[in-house]
């Protein structure tokens, strides 16, 4: 049987094999631009593909709607709503309302692209080739992603709510797996394929500006690193069984210490539940070695718990006899926090009674009591939890979450006993080095590093030093580009080109200098460790060539001021080393006839050609781990296999130059006399 929306026939979901291609379409309260729409869409579509409507509760229902949600479920939802109905297709499309596609064949550089994921987008590059663009930011009118990047990262977070960031969330989540070169990515040309009324200026949103100023910014931060799956799929009601989920974050170290007293305490009063209370309660405990902040690691056990409520409790404080029980039967009165007593002891001394309630403003200490706003410790509705992320910090984390969560309670039951211990001790609390928050920028610098992870170990090497180069940077935001030979290996905050045919140093780094834009580039090996303000220090000098020094080179561990000169080794640093691109350009890119030694020589004589003398900033510390990475193995003069990248080059270096280098080298001499001309 064949169904026809807006005059479109499209293939049955029943259909053998299921339609290759399907597009989906959102609306709400814009029937004329709806309609438009689909006109363009029964002139465009592709043959056999199946396209789907889905309302979002307009005032009056679409009557082309495949769905129609009777309240207002938010943007997340509906494209999820989009996602369950186009589970058969290989290639998913979603529309907003306001965008069409304007020739034929418009999906093809889509569904022929390698990219698992990709969108109409335009604004402010950071990347592009013949076949990519990268953008700073998302766009969300047409949004592609194939059946893989579905079954991998699932469809958007509905924490999101209404409206705001998630399909930029969605796409990070994309990224973090491995499914995208670049975070927010599109095709070139796009603009010739499709028309947005957004992108025109001739429309106005049918999100509410209150709405879209109340976006969830904090959320889209918490969940920036996330690769978890969501499920885009209806879940029916009855599977929601569990009304509370504890929390208990905890540390390796505390292992044999306070984790295995507290959930002592917990197991045993989970275990005193009748059966029926048992299925209503869950405790989670997760662990690591202090390597994720405890606001992260707070959020992740939010998106992982099941329960209505969510509580935490933490691993070097106690509960009462009666905690769970208490909290268990709280959850029947559907308010959105529980809140309680806590008492509370610092360094041993005296419990004072800590007193949580959303009627207070702000947390305040009186001579006889603490008063706070409800916060981790109470019990939330998951939903409002999930809508005030904590931030990304070892500590005061809590504090941050309650502020957020404030505004959004509406109602409060308060248990008015002691029902939690908590137990402050300066010798025992753990905390952590908050991390860094990207903002969105134009790179200040393309850095570009060349790697051959052809083993765990040294794919770790290249990840430690993609990490510490964003890390050492500072404010600064920093594009990174990895030119990797070894096919399926991708770096999370890096754009990640595949060259698995011969190693080429001077070609590759062009290759990705070529695809940025910032004003400065820097080639580096990828058996780096940068250190902290290393960009700072480059940039102060505002010279056009500037090397790093490294701690393990004697050439340079003595220098304790800028230096300029044209010594390799000294002045030059090979493994690492920055230039601005109106210089690269001036060049005319690197000098291509070196694939490995001499190469950076051969940068030294362009710059001479350039009038521009090398120098090296002793403050910028960026050690070097000598030659471990590089082409896949070490590479040593004295090693036969080594001839087409060592002294063949430096005999070409020394006629293309009229240089001499290696003259008197006995290597050098016995190479040339088993390779004669």
């Amino acid at each position: 049987m064949e169904v026809t929306i807006g005059g479109i026939t499209y293939v049955p979901e029943g259909s053998a094999g299921g339609p290759s291609i399907g597009i989906a379409i959102t609306t709400r309260n814009r029937p004329e631009v709806l309609a438009k729409t689909l006109k363009q869409f029964e002139q465009f579509m592709p043959r056999g593909a199946k396209l789907v409507v889905v309302d979002d509760a307009s005032t009056q229902p679409t009557p082309d709607a495949t769905f129609r949600f009777e309240k207002q479920a938010g943007i997340a939802r509906a494209k999820n709503k989009c996602l369950e109905l186009l589970a058969d297709c290989e290639h998913i499309f979603l529309f907003d309302d306001d965008c069409y596609p304007i020739v034929d064949g418009w999906y093809r550089p889509y569904v022929e692209s390698p990219e698992h994921h990709l969108m109409y987008a335009w604004g402010e590059e950071y990347f592009r080739t013949d076949d990519l663009v990268g953008y700073l930011w998302p766009k969300g009118c047409m949004l592609y992603a194939d059946r893989c990047a579905l079954e991998r990262v699932g469809g958007m977070d509905p924490v999101f709510g209404v409206w705001g960031l998630e399909h930029l969330s969605w796409s990070d989540r994309m990224h973090n797996a491995g499914l995208t070169t670049c975070r927010y990515q599109d095709v070139p040309g796009s603009e010739k394929l499709f028309f947005s009324l957004d992108r025109a200026g001739q429309i106005d949103s049918s999100v509410p500006l209150e709405d879209r100023l109340r976006a969830n910014v904090q959320a889209a931060e918490a969940y920036r690193d996330s690769d978890a799956f969501v499920p885009y799929r209806a879940t029916p009601a009855d599977a929601q069984g569990v009304a509370l989920s504890i929390l208990v974050p905890s540390v390796s170290s505390r292992r044999e210490t306070f984790a295995p007293k507290i959930m002592d305490q917990l197991f045993g009063q989970h275990e005193a539940l009748s059966p029926e209370g048992q299925t209503r309660v869950e405790i989670l405990m997760l662990t690591d070695a202090k390597g994720v902040t405890l606001g992260t690691k707070r959020n992740d056990m939010v998106r992982l718990a099941r329960g209505a409520y969510v509580a935490f409790v933490d691993d070097d404080d106690r509960v009462t006899p009666d905690y769970l029980s208490s909290l268990l039967e709280a959850t029947e009165r559907g308010d959105d926090v529980i809140t309680f007593l806590a008492s509370v002891t610092t360094n041993g001394g005296r419990p004072m009674v800590c007193r949580y309630s959303m009627a207070f403003d702000e947390d305040k200490n009186t001579s006889k009591e603490y008063h706070r706003i409800p916060n981790h410790l109470s019990a939330v509705r998951r939903e409002l939890a999930l809508r005030t992320p904590f931030p990304e910090l070892g500590k005061s984390e809590d504090s941050e979450y309650a502020k957020q969560l404030k505004p959004l309670l509406r109602s409060e039951y308060h248990i008015d006993r002691t029902l939690y211990h908590y137990d402050f001790d300066t010798r025992t609390t753990e905390t952590q080095k908050p991390s860094r928050i990207e903002t969105k920028k134009l790179p200040t610098v393309d850095v570009v590093f060349l790697s051959k992870a052809s083993t765990p170990e040294l794919r770790e090497m290249t990840e430690h030093a993609v990490r510490t180069c964003i890390a050492g940077a500072g404010e600064h935001p920093v594009n990174v580009v990895v030119i990797e030979q070894v096919e399926g290996v991708r770096y999370r905050d890096a754009v990640t080109i595949h060259k698995p045919n011969a190693f080429a140093y001077n070609r590759f780094a062009n290759e990705g200098i070529r695809t940025g834009s910032a004003k400065w580039v820097m080639v580096a090996n990828s058996d780096l460790e940068f250190g902290d303000g290393w960009l700072d220090a480059l940039l102060a000098p505002q010279h056009a060539l500037v090397s790093p020094v490294t701690p393990n080179e004697a050439r340079q561990s003595r220098l304790t001021k800028n230096e300029s000169g044209f010594e390799n080794g000294k002045h030059f640093s090979g493994w690492c080393f920055m230039l601005k691109r109106s210089l690269w350009e001036k060049f005319g890119g690197l000098d291509e006839d070196f694939i490995f030694w001499c190469a950076d020589d051969a940068v030294i004589e362009q710059a001479k050609a350039a009038g521009v003398t090398p120098m090296v900033v002793p403050s910028a510390k960026v050690t070097h781990l000598i030659s471990k990475t590089v082409g896949g193995r070490g590479h040593t003069a004295n090693d036969p296999m080594d001839g087409e990248l060592t002294w063949a080059m430096v005999q070409r270096f020394n006629r293309k130059y009229g240089a001499n280098k290696f003259a008197n080298d006995p290597r050098y001499a016995a190479w040339r006399k088993a390779n004669p001309e």
